[in-house]
């Protein structure tokens, strides 16, 4: 009866008493947002939508990756190359990234290509800016390096958000400290 609508799937409940990993992963979208379609990934926590209003299109992708020494690894490298097809398929239109990422990045900073090419001898040269990131997180773990999480958003000319505008607030306190898990790239 509002102007909300939720797109998403249910995890399935774990048999533990905290019901931890018994969540959702979805949308909740509102009325103005224009035109909606849902495309569940072919991997479980990858899942984007496709919102049309006036002409413009963008893609949000819910991204849901296991901390590191779950028994479900192998989830990890297919989520990341469910998200990789998805960019590909969606390079001419806007992109948003969020979810709970499962990596720390700590204060990584984003790169990204801007400008035009510039042809220097047999070479074609971009640009490159960085986006600094500051964190109360210092820490990167394997998912979040170079070689995982931030190469796919830097190579598809994602900026991480968290931090930009100063530290980013923790997100999750656990037997190694505060992190941020939870992360937003444009």
């Amino acid at each position: 009866g509002t102007d909300w609508r939720w797109f998403g799937a249910r995890r399935k409940k774990q048999k533990r008493k905290d019901k931890k990993g018994s969540g959702g992963v979805g949308f909740l979208v509102h009325g103005s947002a224009g035109r909606v379609k849902l495309h569940p990934g072919s991997v479980n926590g990858v899942m984007w939508l496709e919102l049309d209003s006036g002409g413009e299109t963008t893609h949000v992708i819910n991204l849901y990756l296991v901390p590191a020494g779950s028994p479900r690894m192998q989830h990890n490298d297919d989520a990341l190359r469910e998200l990789e097809r998805v960019m590909a398929s969606t390079e001419d239109a806007r992109r948003i990234v969020l979810g709970d990422w499962n990596a720390r990045i700590g204060e990584l900073s984003s790169f990204v290509f801007t400008g035009a090419e510039e042809e220097r001898g047999d070479d074609v040269v971009l640009e490159e800016k960085e986006y600094a990131r500051k964190s109360t997180d210092k820490k990167a773990n394997k998912a979040g390096t170079r070689t995982q999480i931030m190469d796919i958003m830097n190579a598809q000319g994602l900026v991480v958000l968290n931090g930009l505008e100063g530290e980013m607030q923790s997100t999750q306190r656990g037997s190694i400290g505060w992190s941020v898990v939870d992360y937003v790239a444009v």
